[in-house]
């Protein structure tokens, strides 16, 4: 699933127990990502977030185990990733 540019926010639950999704790239202009966002997306192993991220709630990625952040080198993401003991990979801009 690719996020348009026009969106900034990813709400509480907004993916929340979607088992099918394994790859999301967000568009660069997210800035928010809230409460349990991506809750039980057993099979989410790629998300791609970019440097414009500010806040990722901690619940956001619950129940993702399969989960690699995919980042900005020094980003807010690859932060939250270390933070949250979730694999991150560095990509390019």
């Amino acid at each position: 699933i690719n996020i348009p540019d026009n969106i900034r926010i990813i709400e509480d639950y907004t993916f929340s127990d979607c088992t099918s999704l394994k790859q999301l790239f967000l568009s660069r202009n997210i800035s928010h990502i809230y409460s349990r966002a991506f809750e039980n997306c057993t099979l989410l192993e790629k998300i791609t977030i970019y440097d414009k991220i500010e806040y990722i709630a901690d619940n956001a990625f619950e129940g993702c185990d399969k989960l690699t952040i995919y980042g900005i080198k020094g980003s807010y993401a690859e932060q939250y990733a270390a933070e949250h003991n979730i694999p991150f990979t560095e990509i390019k801009e």
